[in-house]
Order: structure tokens, then sequence, then C-alpha cells
């Protein structure tokens, strides 16, 4: 059995590794879909996986997205923006 082929989304919007900085991150996109239930191979099992809204919420792997990766659709959501400075600026007071 062969690998998936990549998912054409994925390259229109260069999904990739993100950069070294969270905010830049798949995990603090509004796009993003942390707990997407998936129905698992083994039938009646399911799965939770994260997926993107702009690229699928659809059940095969070729969806899924990783945490530390980005794409061009990134739009950073404003409370993950708040939460991350406040922990900066509890690093920044020590």
């Amino acid at each position: 059995m062969g690998a998936q082929p990549r998912l054409e989304k994925k390259d229109k919007l260069r999904y990739r590794k993100g950069s070294t900085s969270e905010l830049r991150w798949c995990r603090v996109c509004t796009h993003f879909v942390p707990d997407y239930v998936v129905k698992g191979i083994p039938l009646g099992r399911l799965l939770v996986e994260p997926r993107c809204g702009v690229m699928g919420l659809h059940e095969s792997i070729r969806y899924r997205v990783r945490l530390d990766h980005t794409c061009e659709a990134y739009e950073p959501s404003r409370e993950e923006l708040e939460r991350l400075a406040r922990i900066r600026a509890r690093f920044r007071k020590d």
C-alpha cells in the first residue's frame, strides 16, 4: 500500500512547518479546529484529530493539520494572542 498523494489545497495554501514563533502556528489560527471527530477504520471507533476549516473538514487523513505548521490562510485568533502576550509578560517581569 503506497502513501496517499498530498492534498492539493495544502500545496495552494503553502502549508508548511511554522516559524519558531508560536504566533504563526496553526494552533493560534481562527480556522483551526482542534477536536474534529473522525470515524476510524475499525467501524464505530471515533478519533479526535485537528483540522483546518479552510482546507476542509473531511474524514481523510490527508486533511489532518499539525499544531506547529502554518499556511497562507493564517489568521491569528485574538484570544490566543492575548494568552500568549500574558505568558510572555509574566516571564519578562522575572
